[in-house]
């Protein structure tokens, strides 16, 4: 279950959030292979006073999955990612942070459940 927390200053329109959120579900599915349903994307634009370092930051949580989500997945899903945001945002790649975190499954619990 993949969560996409995707932090930047500028606001947007709401067609081009929804593009974004689109394209990086279908980046993910697409690279991982994981279910389009359990990917959850949340945007959260921030007013410029209150950022020290106004350049996007994205965090992907997930479960630790290695035999999908190798480093080559991740390169690739980060290289894509930061381009969509790129594009939305109109920030240099460069700028640009993306942190991903790989969870044990014995570290998530769906429905209150930990998953073994």
């Amino acid at each position: 279950m993949p969560v996409l927390h995707v932090n930047y200053t500028e606001k947007k329109a709401v067609d081009k959030k929804r593009e974004f959120i689109d394209t990086c579900v279908n980046i993910i599915v697409e690279e991982s292979g994981c279910n389009e349903a359990a990917i959850r994307v949340f945007l959260e634009e921030h007013d410029s006073e209150n950022a020290r370092n106004e350049k996007p930051v994205v965090f992907l949580n997930w479960m630790e999955v290695p035999e999908k989500r190798t480093p080559e997945v991740k390169d690739r899903i980060a290289l894509r990612i930061t381009k969509a945001l790129c594009d939305l945002t109109g920030a240099k790649k460069e700028d640009v942070l993306l942190m991903i975190n790989d969870y044990p499954p014995k570290h998530i619990a769906v429905a209150g459940k930990l998953r073994r």
